[in-house]
């Protein structure tokens, strides 16, 4: 899905299906969720939350990305922000070189995305964007590449050789 289909989504609240993420396997999937809270809570300060079943995700190599768009002539372009200017890049002399946009556009769209790795899987990826808007509170979550087969078990639980402990307790006669 490119960025500019992306935005569209983002920005369409008519047709899309707003839902939950369902327990179970993802993958090579996407889900629209409803993310207000996320906005509430980054406003006070604190840290996005997204729920799933997948297990625990590597938020320590996370990162959020930001992404500036403008709308000429019905298409969205890809602009940059630097030293509080939108600007073109161009390459000059295999050197990138930012140009400022004059005159400076007054409506920029926002798109944030957040990627992070599952941390028993790093080749199984997440990302969820969202543009900065105070009207529509969507975002897009999606799952990407094979879900793991392989369940490690739980950081307090005791584990010898391959095989954790089970006790069964039977009823005494």
């Amino acid at each position: 899905m490119s960025a500019a289909d992306l935005i569209d989504l983002l920005r369409t609240t008519s047709d899309v299906k707003i839902c939950e993420i369902p327990p179970g396997r993802k993958e090579n999937v996407r889900y629209v969720i409803d993310n207000h809270n996320n906005i509430q809570r980054k406003k006070v300060g604190q840290k996005y939350i997204f729920f799933d079943d997948c297990g625990v995700w590597d938020g320590s190599k996370g990162k959020v990305t930001k992404h500036y768009f403008h709308e000429t002539g019905g298409i969205m372009k890809h602009i940059w922000y630097r030293n509080y200017m939108y600007v073109n890049e161009k390459v000059v002399n295999k050197k990138k070189v930012f140009e400022p946009l004059h005159p400076q556009p007054t409506s920029v769209v926002v798109l944030n995305r957040y990627y992070t790795t599952l941390k028993r899987s790093p080749s199984y990826r997440r990302r969820i964007s969202w543009i900065d808007d105070d009207v529509n509170h969507l975002a897009v979550v999606e799952y990407l590449g094979s879900y793991p087969e392989i369940v490690s078990a739980h950081g307090h639980a005791r584990q010898h050789g391959m095989f954790l402990h089970c006790y069964v307790l039977l009823p005494y006669f």
